[in-house]
């Protein structure tokens, strides 16, 4: 009996002390060691954009530019749930990623951080120095890391003007019209007057040099409208007289011109020969 009693009690020993067991190597698989240098893999990225519109290529992208590398946590231990994420910056145009890994491979994903950069601009195209634009990184995907492995993977971020940017350039010419009949042609108008500038999202209202000249900043690649009226004096011939006098005149019309990709001079604008003032 006694015998018998102590056969029992060895078996539920044994029992436990396996059960035990097997919960050790649970919760060994359980936890994914991101750090083990030995079960690492490197994940070198090369980054470039076209910062400098001046110069033939791509730059590389700002030192502390922002990359985001993911993986399922499956891929290392069949059935977790939730992923693995690891954040870099570049530095001197590249990242060197030393990333977790396995024996059969992990997938990762290289999601870019989008940077803004002021974009240096070429005389040709711009009459600006710079643009502030903002860069953006495609998603990619490399399946296969197993441990030890080295890869290289290159991003090329592409650029887009900041929403809140307009470029402007600037119009200028002279105000002309019919202000002399003792003159052929049109005459430059010799006086200031209020002229307004405007697309469907910007308005501008200017004054005229004393000479009739102006000169503005409008945005580019819009065509450009405007209106004007104004009161000026006019030389007219007088049948009763037989000569010529000064008459009051009334100007008021408008037109649009553009679009301009540069600044732009000689862009003079016709008022015509206005209507008398009775």
């Amino acid at each position: 009996m006694k015998k018998t009693k102590f056969l029992f009690m060895l078996l539920v020993s044994i029992t436990m002390l396996f059960n035990a067991c097997d919960k050790d190597i649970e919760s060994t698989v359980s936890t994914i060691n991101t750090t083990d240098v030995n079960r690492m893999a490197t994940i070198v990225i090369k980054g470039y954009a076209n910062i400098d519109d001046t110069s033939f290529g791509d730059e590389q992208v700002p030192d502390g530019t922002k990359v985001i590398l993911t993986a399922l946590k499956s891929d290392f231990i069949a059935g977790a749930v939730g992923k693995l994420s690891f954040e870099f910056e570049f530095m001197g145009g590249e990242v060197i990623a030393e990333v977790p890994a396995t024996d059969i491979g992990v997938t990762y994903t290289i999601s870019p951080v989008d940077f803004e950069s002021d974009q240096t601009q070429s005389p040709v195209v711009s009459s600006v120095n710079t643009i502030p634009m903002q860069y953006t990184g495609a998603t990619v995907t490399i399946p296969g890391i197993i441990i030890g492995m080295k890869t290289f993977e290159t991003i090329i971020y592409l650029g887009q003007t900041s929403p809140d940017f307009e470029e402007m350039v600037v119009i200028s010419g002279s105000i002309e019209g019919e202000f002399n009949e003792e003159l052929s042609g049109n005459e430059p108008l010799g006086k200031i007057i209020s002229m307004s500038f405007y697309t469907d999202g910007w308005y501008e209202e200017i004054s005229t040099n004393s000479d009739g000249t102006y000169s503005i900043s409008v945005p580019k690649n819009e065509t450009i409208h405007y209106n004007f009226s104004f009161i000026h004096n006019k030389n007219v011939w007088d049948n009763p007289t037989g000569t010529y006098i000064v008459k009051t005149y009334n100007y008021t019309g408008s037109g649009n011109f553009g679009p301009f990709g540069l600044n732009s001079s000689n862009n003079n604008i016709y008022v015509g020969a206005g209507t008398p003032v009775y």
